[in-house]
């Protein structure tokens, strides 16, 4: 094992303020790779040369000029599986310093084993995302056969039925900056309470496919999740989830169908999750550019504004989740039935289309969802 200058430094800082002592970090070459003194970082330190290669316990010097590099203190090997990988050398005096060897050589050799394990487990969270990657996003040529099943020695089972969640925030305008921070508590949550998942982050959202099926679960997993958030006024957790499961390639489909749940989500207030398999014309509204949703818009509403469109689009939303009834709208609204009558013949007039037409209501729905999307 290589000790990274980092790991070194981190190991030096540790073992320093425990015993307020100057500390250095060799490699096993003897090279000076950390230490309090940042002058004496990238010297040779030739005690620690002589441990190495004489496999010493222990080496005491006693002058600043026993050995080229060296000051006077104790200088102690470090062993990763049985091999000496380093060697930690302390300043001063050795009544001084006596009293804490076996401390520091325990220490330093246990937060180095810690250090090893968090490197190892970064790596291969690195080449699982790698992978998941090209799973997701590859050429047809990059998935062969020996790449599905490479997934197994990276501890992923794409073969495994999984169900895809993709899982964003609704921010408040000017703070999606903090969306970055909940979505790394959301990965810290999910990967501390749940076995067997895959999560592949993306920019502004996390992609993740999980062996529980059933979707009173799965509403449950997003509950808790969102419980789990420090979710402060105006920021709200957005699911989207698959028709799955899914499989292997197949998983591919499964994040498309989850992505566009996702979307929906957001254009509906107070929906934090919403299924694929619930979504109507949320299916194609994704696909459907911003140009072509505004120009449709722009011929349905004959050029009114945003603000008008948008008003006009909260009264037919109501007047068509009350099933055209008028008495229930008004109820609704807070208005006399005689004015949404007139409302509604006045938007008859401006637009040439009349909302109480069951060949119009279609019209007029989609611009609805169209408003929401843009």
């Amino acid at each position: 094992m290589r000790i990274s200058p980092s790991i070194a430094q981190a190991i030096v800082k540790e073992i320093s303020d425990a015993v307020n002592k100057n500390v250095n970090l060799m490699d096993d070459t003897g090279r000076i790779i950390a230490s309090t003194n940042p002058e004496r970082v990238g010297t040779e330190h030739m005690g620690a040369r002589k441990i190495v290669e004489e496999k010493l316990e222990c080496l005491t010097v006693c002058t600043d000029q026993e050995y080229s590099g060296s000051l006077v203190g104790i200088n102690l090997p470090l062993y990763f599986r049985g091999d000496i990988v380093g060697v930690i050398g302390i300043t001063g005096e050795w009544d001084q310093i006596a009293q804490y060897v076996q401390l520091i050589k325990k220490a330093s050799e246990a937060l180095l084993k810690d250090a090893y394990i968090q490197e190892t487990s970064n790596a291969l969270r690195m080449r699982q995302r790698n992978y998941l990657h090209t799973l997701l996003f590859g050429t047809a040529a990059q998935l062969s056969e020996d790449f599905l099943s490479l997934g197994a020695t990276l501890r992923l089972d794409i073969q495994l039925p999984y169900r895809c969640l993709c899982i964003s925030f609704a921010a408040p305008e000017g703070r999606s900056a903090e969306i970055q921070t909940l979505l790394d508590r959301a990965e810290e949550y999910l990967e501390r309470t749940y076995s067997g998942l895959m999560l592949y982050r993306e920019s502004t959202q996390l992609s993740l496919f999980t062996t529980i099926l059933d979707e009173n679960h799965l509403r449950t997993l997003v509950s808790r999740l969102s419980g789990s958030l420090p979710l402060q006024p105006g920021f709200s957790l957005k699911a989207g989830v698959d028709m799955g499961p899914h499989h292997g390639l197949q998983l591919r489909t499964g994040r498309v169908q989850a992505e566009k749940s996702l979307h929906i989500a957001f254009m509906e207030q107070g929906e934090p999750l919403i299924f694929y398999g619930d979504m109507t014309s949320g299916i194609y509204l994704g696909e459907i550019s911003a140009v072509s949703k505004k120009e449709y818009l722009a011929r349905i509403f004959k050029g009114m504004s945003l603000a008008e469109m948008q008003e006009w689009a909260q009264l037919l939303a109501t007047f068509y989740a009350c099933d055209g009834s008028l008495n229930k709208t008004a109820d609704k609204l807070f208005i006399h039935k005689n004015t949404l009558q007139y409302q509604l013949r006045k938007l008859a007039s401006l637009t040439g289309y009349d909302p109480r037409s069951i060949t119009n209501a279609g019209l007029y729905q989609t611009a609805i969802q169209f408003l929401k999307a843009i």
